[in-house]
Formats: C-alpha cells, structure tokens, sequence
C-alpha cells in the first residue's frame, strides 16, 4: 500500500507539474497578448495627446477669432450713423453751397461796383483832359 500511495503521490505530483506548466504556458501567452495591448494602449495615448494638442491650438484659434468678430461688430457702421453722417455731410455740402452762390452775388456786386466807378473816373479823366 505504501507503494500505491507513493506512485499516487508521485502521480499526483506529475500531474501538479504539468497544470503548473500548462498554467505557465497560459500566462506567457497573457503576457505577450498584454504587451501587445500595453504598446497599442501606448500608441492611442500618443494620438490622444496629439488630438489634444490640435483640439487646443483650435480652441485658440477659435477664441482669436471671437474677439475679431467681436471687434468687427464693435466697429461696423450702422445703418442709421452712417444715417447721420450723410445727413451731416449733407448740411454742411448745402451750408458750402450758399456761402458760395452767396460769394458769387457778392462778387457780382462788386465787379457791377467796379465797372459804375470805372465808368465815373473814366468820364472824370476825359473832363480833365
């Protein structure tokens, strides 16, 4: 019996060695799947990063461009001071346009002036003559 008992343990003890092999060749097998999804984990961390860095640069970007469309709303002219300024311009072209037509009846009468007192010293030098 103590035979028996002997090639059931060594039995036992074989068959302990070869699950502990077996498991080994598993977990080797784990391992090599695991390193290949720990350097592809690697690569999707690499491309996060850069998707990171391009979402940032483009939030930038985007923030730039706010304020530029807030300084084109800030200084576009509206319809009604551009309303303004042409009714402004408008008055002051009229103001110009009378003083001038004004100028020309001032100037009218006195070239109309200048020819009455030429005519008189023209009359007067002839008397003295």
């Amino acid at each position: 019996m103590e035979d028996e008992m002997k090639r059931e343990l060594n039995a036992l003890k074989q068959v302990v060695a070869d699950l502990a092999k077996a498991m080994q060749a598993g977990f080797e097998k784990i391992d090599a799947r695991f390193e290949a999804v720990q350097v592809e984990l690697g690569q999707i961390k690499g491309d996060l990063a850069d998707v990171k860095s391009v979402v940032h640069r483009t939030a930038v970007k985007v923030t730039g461009l706010a304020f530029d469309v807030d300084d084109l709303k800030r200084d576009t002219v509206k319809k009604k001071d551009l309303a303004a300024v042409r009714n402004e311009m408008t008055g002051r072209f009229d103001g110009f346009a009378k003083l001038h037509r004004d100028l020309e009846v001032h100037w009218a009468a006195q070239g109309h002036a200048i020819d009455r007192h030429d005519k008189r010293l023209t009359k007067l030098e002839a008397r003295r003559a």
